[in-house]
């Protein structure tokens, strides 16, 4: 799963705290993330194959509470995105 952000973002806040991904029953998925500040893209890779025609909801994390995606000048997203 792959997000591309408007502007450069602040590399410490974009991990697996902040862009995960759910399993159909709610449950998290574990994986790894990148972020690639020349392309402003952030990359989540599942650590488990996942399962065909099951239903997987990644969201990056915004909003008022930590932990949150924020910029460089340390804004957070104005909500989750899922």
């Amino acid at each position: 799963v792959e997000v591309t952000f408007n502007e450069p973002m602040e590399p410490a806040t974009i991990g697996s705290a902040t862009f995960e991904l759910r399993d159909s029953s709610n449950a998290l998925v574990t994986a790894s993330v990148t972020y690639q500040a020349a392309s402003r893209k952030a990359t989540l890779r599942p650590g488990i194959a996942l399962t065909a025609g099951m239903t997987y909801t990644a969201t990056v994390r915004g909003g008022p509470a930590d932990p949150r995606v924020k910029d460089l000048a340390g804004n957070s997203l104005a909500a989750s995105e899922t």
